[in-house]
């Protein structure tokens, strides 16, 4: 074995010890807050951190092992038993309130983690002026982000507002590269404080490990890189380490606290960016002293960083979406009109253009097993199929840049395919097999000429530690210039998404080769559906957070309640998606709705009924509908105590599906003086959108609530008949108002859109969730302006768009299509709203509307 190679064998050996680090049982905490740890039974303390006498006065030695009851008071305790039944409590930590202990005032927070619950305490601050200045300047924050089209203005916005009601020296926006390495995009720091905007930092800094744990933690705070940290202490010593993977108050490994002190910081805390359950980069907040952020701001900044990766994800859905269009568009014109499909021919030169343009490159090569097609700037023919060889040879077994099957990468042929001359080309993306008889299609970029800068240099510094070889934080961040001599310009994330998009279109369209016509338009019909179900699902979201923000009392609450009903969402269309959005089985449907709510003792919630098979579209209703009645009986009702059940049965007659729900053992319950948006959606939701009836019912003895279902949601069954509307006439004698006409039938959506369209105008608003409800209202009343929902239980709504237009009514399209999926301005629509709907864009259109009517001048 040669130095070289040995070298490369100590690195890989270094880098396979950091991988390996325990960064999740780190067994320590950080010094801001203490921990302890009961069983699920929430009896006995089995661990707790050192540092509880720091707090509390309690030597460590007398909590461990106590019962927790003498820890915490009964009212506190109380709600930590309803909060370990919610169905998030394993995948984050759910905030309990602020706790007494030996007469301190601590936030607390709990989640659960195998088998044991863990809480962490930190000093409370004055609650009420902390909390309104962080959710405050998180939700600013928020509402100008979302008005941004482009993502560097929403990065540069977030981080300078972070820094400002942080108080953090530098907050840095980190995006990764698709090589791994990341770079800063964009940056805030203050006076004195060096800055890394533009600096690159190599992938090695961040281990995948970490990497991993950061996509599942949604924030990291290190209080002080120098203090010790406190170790935490377990009843079983030979036991199984605690996992701290969600705790905020999880230590650090030495060598990042090593990595961090060279960087002249002395304190940070991280907000990772995740999209589609990946690290897309992070937000690290830098300072250069001992800080540790209250509970309030800790909430908010998390609160920012997940608002900010779902904006992220959605602009990426978007991105998505185009390519694909693009590429299915640029695949089927490969295959000319009357012209063999496995050779291009003459037609190579117009399909070569198309190719060059779809990916930023400088040439194109289509390589045949006898020849090889080129366009642009690309090496001699014998090179490429040189390049084509190693690729080929390699894919899928260490070649550098792999990203799978069929796709390769690289941005440095001197680097990656040894002893060959690609002049004037330096790097490529190459698709395998894009066809039968071709092996490859390669984009091509020339060499580049542009220098990198690095924060510090890139090479690994290698030390002999007693545990193995490990990597030696770098010693300095200073700026480094590394040319980028026989490179090319760096692939990007989407250029690669690009070519692995046209290689499954490329695929598609050659499978479907003689029903291609039939094919493109069955293929455009998919993406306009998805547009149209992603932005319906959009719509349902943006009301549930709208609905959700009336009732909460405060941040914590509001998070809560918002992330619970999205996972409901979440979870039926998870089912509808498993059941290719065809019939569900309405036994899978109650059980998943009601999965977090099981728990290891099945007999708490009892389901049981017929087999029977129900529309897709039933699903969201229905789910979250299961998941409010749910939520409160684990809050206040019967699952609150551990004598509740919960029974949930239906029977099928030949004219209806009835569901009954009843709770037993749980404390006396009393109807609420005001009815909240959980109670609409139980009491309203299904009849407004299935013509079902809803009874609720606040028994003494427990919660009853009966829904009775048309039989023809049933698979096999007749389509609904046209239900009786009764609609009262309008009052000659009654005073003037405006009328609004809302047709919807999603309720949530229905209810979100009829709010704002009151506060908009003060106008009186008649909802109609079918299009024979909304010509009988139209019979009935007379309206000023109406807002018209394109798609109505999957018909059409032109028809009453015709009935308006003849009256003189005029009126507004909402979609989830888009305005060329249909000629919707024939019907005389103002102005066609996509969806989700924006208030201010609302507000605007209305008011137009509503000043040509007579009176109008004076909206």
């Amino acid at each position: 074995m040669t130095a070289s190679s040995e070298e490369i064998e100590r690195e890989r050996q270094a880098l396979e010890n950091c991988e390996n680090e325990p960064i999740a049982l780190i067994g320590s905490v950080q010094p801001f807050g203490w921990l302890l740890a009961t069983d699920l039974a929430l009896e006995t303390v089995t661990h707790v951190s050192e540092n509880v006498s720091d707090f509390t006065g309690s030597d460590h030695t007398e909590v461990l092992g106590s019962d927790i009851r003498e820890v915490l008071d009964r009212e506190t305790l109380h709600r930590v038993r309803n909060i370990v039944g919610h169905s998030t409590i394993r995948a984050q930590r759910e905030f309990v309130g602020q706790a007494s202990v030996s007469n301190h005032i601590f936030d607390l927070a709990v989640h659960v983690v195998d088998h044991s619950v863990v809480y962490e305490f930190l000093p409370a601050v004055p609650e009420a002026v902390d909390a309104m200045h962080a959710f405050g300047a998180a939700q600013m924050l928020l509402s100008r982000a979302s008005t941004m089209s482009d993502l560097q203005d929403v990065l540069d916005h977030a981080v300078r507002e972070l820094r400002h009601f942080t108080d953090y020296d530098r907050v840095m926006a980190y995006r990764f590269l698709p090589d791994g390495a990341g770079e800063v995009v964009a940056e805030s720091v203050g006076p004195a404080i060096d800055s890394f905007l533009g600096l690159r930092f190599p992938a090695f800094d961040i281990p995948q490990s970490a990497r991993r744990l950061y996509a599942t933690t949604p924030i990291r705070v290190i209080s002080s890189v120098v203090k010790p940290q406190p170790p935490l202490h377990a009843m079983d010593s030979d036991g199984a380490p605690l996992d701290l993977s969600l705790a905020l108050l999880r230590g650090s490994v030495a060598v990042h606290s090593q990595y961090l002190t060279n960087m002249n910081v002395g304190a940070t805390m991280s907000l990772p960016i995740v999209v589609d359950g990946d690290m897309w980069g992070l937000f690290a907040l830098h300072h250069s002293e001992e800080r540790a952020p209250s509970t309030a701001i800790a909430m908010s900044c998390e609160l920012v960083g997940r608002s900010i990766s779902l904006m992220i994800q959605h602009e990426q859905e978007l991105g998505r979406r185009s390519r694909l269009e693009r590429c299915n568009t640029v695949a089927g014109s490969l295959f000319g009109a009357g012209e063999n499909p496995l050779g291009f021919g003459s037609y190579w030169r117009s399909a070569s253009q198309q190719l060059a343009t779809l990916v930023d490159c400088d040439g194109v090569a289509l390589v045949g097993q006898e020849r090889v097609n080129r366009y642009g700037s690309c090496p001699a023919d014998h090179v490429i199929q040189t390049i084509v060889a190693s690729s080929l040879d390699q894919n899928g077994s260490g070649y550098p840049g792999g990203m799978g099957a069929n796709v390769t990468v690289t941005n440095s042929f001197l680097a990656d395919v040894a002893h060959v001359d690609a002049a004037p080309s330096a790097g490529a993306i190459t698709l395998l097999d894009p066809l039968p008889a071709f092996d490859a299609l390669v984009f091509f970029r020339d060499e580049t000429s542009e220098t990198v800068r690095w924060a510090g240099t890139t090479e690994k510094k290698l030390v002999d530690a007693a545990d193995g070889l490990r990597l030696n934080p770098r010693a300095s961040f200073d700026e480094y210039l590394d040319s980028t001599a026989g490179r090319c310009r760096s692939w990007e994330q989407t250029d690669i998404d690009m070519v692995d998009a046209l290689g499954q279109a490329l695929q598609r369209y050659y499978a479907s080769q003689e029903l291609r016509e039939q094919h493109q338009g069955e293929l455009g019909l998919v993406v306009r559906e998805l547009n149209h179900r992603v932005r319906n699902i959009l719509a349902v979201v943006k009301s549930l957070i709208g609905q959700t923000s009336g009732q909460a009392a405060d941040l914590p609450g509001y998070v809560q309640s918002l992330e619970e009903r999205i996972a409901a969402l979440a979870g039926a269309h998870d089912l509808l998606t498993e059941n290719d959005w065809k019939t569900i089985g309405f036994d899978e449907l109650c059980r998943r709705s009601l999965r977090p709510y099981l728990g290891e003792d099945q007999n708490r919630v009892a389901i049981s009924g017929e087999p029977v098979r129900v529309i897709a579209r039933v699903a969201s209703a229905m789910s979250l509908v299961l998941h409010e009645l749910a939520s409160n009986a684990a809050k206040y009702g019967a699952l609150s105590v551990p004598s509740g059940r919960v029974v949930v049965r239906w029977t099928l007659t030949n004219d209806s599906l009835s569901l009954q729900w009843t709770e037993q053992g749980g404390p006396a319950v009393r109807e609420p003086s005001s009815v909240g948006f959980g109670t609409s959606i139980i009491r309203d939701s299904l009849s407004f959108e299935f013509d079902a009836s809803s009874t609720l019912f606040f028994a003494p003895s427990g919660v009853e609530a009966r829904f009775v279902l048309p039989a023809s949601l049933v698979e096999g069954c007749a389509e609904p008949g046209i239900p009786e509307i009764s609609v009262e006439s309008e009052d000659s004698a009654a005073p003037e108002v405006r009328r609004v006409l809302l047709l919807e039938d999603d309720y949530i959506v229905s209810c979100e859109t009829k709010a704002m369209i009151e506060r908009c105008t003060e106008s009186a608003v008649s909802v109609t969730p079918s299009i024979e409800a909304a010509f009988t209202a139209i019979k009935h009343q007379r309206f000023d302006a109406a807002v018209l929902d394109v798609n109505i239980r999957g018909e059409f709504s032109g028809p009453v768009a015709e009935r308006l237009a003849a009256d003189g009514v005029p009126f507004v399209f909402a979609t989830g299509y888009g305005s060329r999926d249909q000629q919707l301005q024939d019907f005389g629509a103002r102005e066609i709203l996509t969806k989700p709907i924006l208030e201010p864009r609302l507000a605007t259109v209305l008011a137009d509307l509503l000043a040509d009517q007579p009176g109008g001048e004076e909206i």
